[in-house]
């Protein structure tokens, strides 16, 4: 019996972190949930034993919400498709001879887009890769997108060949887009099996 309580409060502990506070406890014969919701601390608690099955039907329950949860925390596709048009917008804006008075409006794009998307969401993954795989193929990316956007640079003022920023930021555009989009599709088949920790 007590076993099936720990699982329930640990998923539980587990399940919601997305910008609310929430404790889960176990005492001798109950589960006690305690969770704030704006300014209103809401408690749950339950006085009598609770049955192998309450515990796992608690279990199921909280696994969907939880999956729910990581499902919303996916940016759409839009999202991925702005910040690849704003990427390849920057790229190509070194095409033009004085391109500096318009540079910070693909930068302003892009925080505007990742502020709206995490509004609109309400909730957000994490920002930063988690694993030591996943860190070195970011610091790769990052690496390779200086090289190819300040080649591109390099290679314009130097032969004058205004159309290379052009097709370096689509190209750019794309991979960045094709990144996005299989991440996110990664993302969702992990929360829908529940492997997303």
């Amino acid at each position: 019996m007590l076993l099936s309580q720990v699982a329930v409060a640990r998923s539980i502990n587990a399940a919601f972190h997305y910008g609310k506070t929430y404790v889960a406890k176990v005492e001798r014969h109950c589960v006690v949930l305690a969770f704030q919701t704006g300014k209103r601390v809401k408690t749950m608690d339950r006085k009598n034993e609770i049955t192998r099955d309450e515990a796992q039907a608690a279990l199921n329950s909280i696994e969907t919400m939880e999956s729910a949860g990581y499902r919303r925390a996916v940016p759409r596709r839009w999202f991925g498709a702005g910040i690849a048009f704003f990427i390849a917008s920057l790229f190509a804006l070194y095409a033009l001879q004085d391109p500096y008075p318009y540079i910070v409006l693909p930068i302003l794009g892009i925080a505007i887009l990742i502020v709206s998307a995490r509004e609109s969401a309400g909730a957000y993954g994490r920002d930063f890769p988690a694993t030591k795989a996943s860190k070195l193929a970011f610091v790769l990316f990052i690496a390779l997108m200086l090289v190819a956007f300040l080649g591109s640079i390099f290679i314009r003022r130097a032969y004058d060949v205004s159309w290379l920023p052009v097709v370096v930021g689509l190209l750019a555009g794309l991979l960045v887009f094709w990144i996005s989009e299989g991440e996110r599709r990664s993302y969702l088949a992990k929360a829908e099996a529940g492997q997303v920790k």
